[in-house]
This record gives structure tokens, sequence and C-alpha cells, in this order.
């Protein structure tokens, strides 16, 4: 991948993505942009005359570039060097155990085991294994297999005696009585279980990267509640190698390392805020929450909390207006992750507080079948109600999740556009279908000023940031609106997103 500056001036030709009266995505008319220290200097119709530099052709759509709103970086890149226990590596629990046996027998010595992606309701036995067969399978090694909520993991019995020796057992609850899955803090485990590091680290990250800009991702926020003044400083030196090419923003575990952190970065990133973790009423009601808000306040930073369930995120608001921001011109405002299940009423109370909510679409496709298992069908309907959200007024954006999610925007947006499984099926509440231009205006201009969720998705013009996505093909239905974009322009730098397949045959460019 190249991030190396673009010439001074540099010619794009293409034909605009637009939204139509429909909501669909269709093209515009061919255009020539030239675009000139970071922004668009001129357009013009399309000729058919070669220019300087020139990029594109009368077949390429010029889309906006979109923004991951919330993702995990560096778990994102330490899961691909790690064992994967998902379901499509372990589709049932015995496969599950044979995986972790092999695991133990190709990491031999006494180091931890890790591995990551289990989830109990995408198999068919519907549980967690026990500690008995986890012990039985990996004997006196210590195991952690991450959950690919990544709020919960599965524990051998030698590791949680690692764990309650350093004394951090405080930090564990297990679900049920014999069970090998406990709920967890990674912040406080991350001081004991080692993960990918150094140069194997970077180089997943880079692979990362790629596959995210080539899927059109050129913006970044990282919202890692273990985020702090060491994590940055490795993604500070990941961007200052062209390792990560994206404009990234960081949200930091704790507003007391903001000041660390803002050395660490050295101008390579920005630092929007702190991340505060809701799991549950009580958590939000406890003085430690309120004061994690409060210490944010005092550096005029906004704070993203993570908070799924309806009266977790009704809680948060209660202390939001307790705590109320730093007014002022410019200040950026809260935002509550997720919000999976939001009620009428609580949709109502998210417009009138102001606050953004940031989503994650591709959960109905790549959850579908948990949801259904686990959730009333009467709660369908408000589970990430996207369309009356957008209706109250809510702000609104998207974000992966990854690795907890699948990464990039293709798999969200057909989760926001058909809102169920990959077949088509509407399950989770048919009347909350967005169009196509609606739900790609959640990766394409999210966080803009006064911006309404309304499938207007514009067309570049004199003056604009020269952020492009070159794709080869409209997303649409036929190609599962996948991006797929061999070259992003991004702040006037034209970067090469990698190999591309073969295409099956050749076929002529037409004149424009």
């Amino acid at each position: 991948m190249s991030d190396e500056p673009s010439p001074a001036a540099v010619w794009v030709r293409g034909r605009p993505l637009l939204g139509t009266h429909a909501g669909e995505l269709g093209a515009g008319e061919p255009v020539e942009l030239r675009c000139r220290g970071g922004r668009i200097v001129e357009r013009r119709r399309a000729g058919r005359g070669p220019l300087p530099g020139l990029i594109g052709s009368c077949e390429t759509i010029l889309a906006p570039t979109l923004t991951d709103s919330h993702a995990h970086l560096m778990a994102a890149a330490a899961r691909r060097v790690r064992f994967d226990a998902g379901p499509e590596a372990a589709p049932e629990l015995s496969k599950l155990l044979s995986l972790l046996a092999r695991m133990a027998q190709a990491s031999p010595g006494e180091g931890w085991l890790v591995a990551a992606g289990f989830d109990e309701a995408l198999i068919p036995e519907q549980r967690p294994p026990t500690l008995r067969e986890i012990d039985a399978t990996v004997g006196q090694r210590a195991l952690r297999v991450r959950h690919a909520t990544r709020h919960a993991s599965l524990f051998s019995s030698a590791a949680l005696a690692r764990i309650e020796a350093a004394g951090l057992g405080y930090g564990l609850e297990v679900v049920a009585p014999g069970s090998a899955l406990f709920f967890e803090r990674q912040p406080v485990l991350t001081r004991l279980i080692p993960g990918p590091e150094g140069e194997a680290l970077m180089a997943a990250l880079r692979t990362l990267a790629q596959d995210w800009l080539r899927g059109g991702i050129a913006h970044i926020d990282d919202l890692t509640a273990s985020n702090d003044a060491g994590r940055v400083a490795f993604l500070a030196q990941a961007r200052r190698r062209g390792v990560l090419p994206q404009s990234l923003r960081a949200w930091l575990g704790d507003a007391d390392e903001f000041e660390g952190a803002q050395r660490a970065a050295q101008g390579t990133l920005t630092l929007a805020g702190v991340k505060i973790l809701a799991h549950d009423e009580a958590t939000v009601r406890a003085p430690a929450f309120v004061d994690a808000v409060r210490r944010a306040r005092r550096r005029g930073l906004p704070v993203a909390i993570h908070a799924a369930a309806a009266d977790v995120t009704d809680a948060v608001l209660d202390v939001l207006e307790q705590v109320p921001p730093t007014s002022g011109a410019g200040a950026a405002p809260d935002r509550i992750e997720h919000a999976f299940l939001c009620p009428p009423a609580l949709a109502a109370r998210l417009r009138r507080a102001g606050v953004w909510v940031v989503v994650q679409p591709g959960f109905l496709e790549a959850r579908a079948r948990k949801y259904e298992h686990e959730l009333e069908p009467a709660l369908w309907p408000w589970l990430q109600p996207l369309r009356s959200l957008g209706l109250a007024g809510v702000p609104l954006a998207a974000g992966s999740d990854a690795p907890v999610g699948p990464g990039g925007a293709a798999v969200g947006l057909r989760g926001a556009i058909t809102r169920g499984p990959r077949d088509g099926r509407s399950v989770f509440g048919p009347a909350e279908v967005l169009a196509p231009a609606v739900a790609l205006e959640l990766w394409a201009r999210p966080f803009a000023s006064s911006r309404r969720v309304d499938g207007n998705l514009g067309e570049p013009r004199p003056g604009d940031v020269a952020d492009m996505a070159l794709l080869e093909r409209l997303p649409s239905a036929v190609n599962g609106f996948e991006f797929e974009a061999p070259t992003v322009i991004l702040g006037g730098r034209v970067l090469d997103c990698g190999p591309q397949p073969e295409p099956a045959h050749e076929s002529p460019r037409p004149f424009c």
C-alpha cells in the first residue's frame, strides 16, 4: 500500500455515486475533477482526451470515502494472528475442543494459550464448554478463549489459578456453576495475559488496514476502553510508518491518560474523547462511573459510552444530565455506543439529550441466528431501529465494532438494508429497513455539522476535501453492496489499495 504524497495536482475521471429520489444508489454523468493541495479545485464534464496523471475512467464510480465510527484496531489486528475459535473454525462443541487440543500440542511449554471468536449462540449445543471439559482438553495449560462479544472468556483451571495469584480474580464472574465461561474485565486482564506485539502485530495491522481501505474505509474511530498512552504510541508509530494510512481518532479509557497520550500521539492522530463501559444499570449508578464522566468534563472531552440495553442507556442519560458537557462553540457531542434495544420513548429521549448514537447494523446479519434464539420476537423491531431513530431526529453514525463484528462496511450496509440474515429475510422489523442511499449515509458522512440521514449523498464540488473511493462497479444488491476500491484518494493523496483479482475477461472501456 502506497502512502507517498501525491503530485501537486491530479485529475480524476468517473461517475459520482448518488442517491436517487427512491433512495437507491445510482451514478451521475461522467465528470473530471482536478485535485490540488488536498482539495478539489475544478470540476468539469468529462472529455475523451488524455490528461496528465489521470486516475479513473468513464466506468469508474466516484464514491465518498467511508468512516468506521466504532472499531478496535489492535484487537482486530491481533485476531489475525491468534487461533480462530469462531463458528467457521469450530462449528460445534466437539470441534472446538479438538481445536483447543491441537492448539495446545502446537504450542508446547508453559505460556498462555490464547484464541478468540467463540460464541455459544452460534453452535448447535447452544452452551459453552464446562470447566471439566476444558481441563480434560488442555490439562495444566493456562487457556483463554475470548468470547466473540469481547466481554467474556473461556478459561481453564490453570488460567484461573494464575489470575487469582496475580490478585486479579475480582475481574471475573462465572456465567453458571461449573462453566468455563466467565464475564471479565479486559483492561484488568490485559496486564497479565500477553497479546501479539511488536512487528508481528504491526504486520497484522498493515494487512488489516489494506483490506479495510480496499473496502472504502478511510477514517477510523478506535473505541477501545483500554486505550492508554502506550497504545496510542503504537498507533502513532503505525501512522508514521505508513502501516495505517487511514485518518484515526482514538478514544481513551481514562481521562487521566490524556496528557501522556497527547505526547505519544505526536500529532499523528486525534484524541477524540473518553470511552466508558456501562455493562449494567448498577455500574452506571455507581460513584466510579459518575467520577469518570466528571474527569472527562474537566478536560473538555466528550464521552462515548458503551450501553446496549434500554435500561442501561436510560441510566446513562440520567448521568449525562447530572454532569452536562462543557459548553462552547465547537464542543464535540457525547455518544452512546450500540443502544441495541431502543424503544420509541428512549429514542425520543436520545433526541432531546442531543447525543449521537453509533450503531452496528452488521450485527443484524452476522448475529441473526443469535438474536432469533435469544430475543423475544416482540422486541425485534426495537433492535437497532435505524429508521425510527433517524425519523426521531437522533444523529446516527455506523461502525463495525471489529473484531466483535465483521470489519468494513459491506455487512453493515446489508444489515441496515435487509435487517436479517444474508438470505434476504427482513426478520428484525421490516418497517425499520433503510433505503440503500440512506444506509450509506451512516458511513459516508458521519459527524458532519447539522447532518440528518436523508439519503442525499451529494456530488463532489470545488472546495471539497479530495476524499474519494474509486470503485470498479456500483454497489448494489447484486454484489452484496460490496465496496471494491483499488484506489482511494485521501486528502489529495493517492493510495493504492493493493492487488486485485484478475477479471474473468477484458472489456474495452467506453468513451465518455
